[in-house]
């Protein structure tokens, strides 16, 4: 019980390195040929999408270089398909040969919000930009992981370190949205928030505090809580 403890204690107080949101990582022609089939079909399965990128822009090449691998965990593919469970968008690590995949849904589910109704394209899109930033923190979700089926981490310190994970994406993602998404959008003299964006995620993509987002999500009663819950039940311990 005192490792376990401890290890929380170490898990939780040491503060990751910043996740970039431009790696700059080399990448092959063949890779960047992925990426840009995945946007490509992407933007097929999301029409309202289009409008807002043009080939080779800061936004193309910056999501292209993401679905080719940019984030480190191999070539990413889109899947239009829902999630399942259903949730408004999900990304999937790489794992035993299949390759990384991210999914957004077309129309709003889990919020109250227009609950059905088609997503707009300010939405979809930040949806898609943070689920591609996620997957920058499968190595320390694997890790995690690693550890939880060693018997060093607890459900409780499992769950609430997940959830310091998503916090660390929210903060990217913050990034992302001010340094790339704003001025893009600008340039082309489209909206880069409308009140659907602003009342799903704040007004200029508010970011939480650390207390804020455990006070939220780590409540057993919330999905986060209950997502990550069954993940660490799934795990097989060693």
């Amino acid at each position: 019980m005192k490792k376990t403890i401890g290890l929380f204690i170490i898990l939780f107080l040491v503060t990751p390195p910043s996740r970039a949101w431009d790696k700059s990582v080399s990448l092959t022609q063949d890779q960047l040929a992925w990426g840009e089939a995945q946007i490509s079909r992407l933007l097929e399965d999301r029409p309202v999408m289009a409008p807002y990128v043009r080939k080779d822009d800061d936004l193309w090449k910056w999501t292209v270089r993401q679905f080719a691998g940019e984030g480190g965990d191999g070539l990413v593919v889109w899947n239009a398909r829902d999630p399942d469970p259903l949730w408004d968008a999900r990304f999937y690590g790489a794992w035993q040969g299949k390759k990384a995949y991210i999914q957004v849904t077309r129309n709003y589910y889990y919020k109250d919000y227009h609950r059905g109704q088609p997503k707009t394209a300010p939405v979809l899109w930040y949806e898609t930009l943070f689920e591609l930033l996620n997957l920058n923190t499968m190595p320390e979700v694997l890790e995690l992981g690693n550890l939880a089926a060693k018997g060093k981490v607890d459900k409780e310190a499992y769950v609430k370190k997940r959830i310091i994970i998503e916090w660390e994406t929210m903060k990217a993602a913050h990034n992302l949205f001010h340094d790339l998404w704003v001025p893009h959008c600008q340039r082309l003299g489209l909206p880069y928030e409308d009140s659907d964006m602003t009342s799903l995620y704040g007004r200029s993509i508010k970011v939480l505090s650390r207390n804020e987002v455990l006070q939220t999500f780590f409540d057993p009663k919330s999905f986060h809580y209950q997502y990550y819950e069954k993940q660490y039940d799934g795990i097989p311990k060693k």
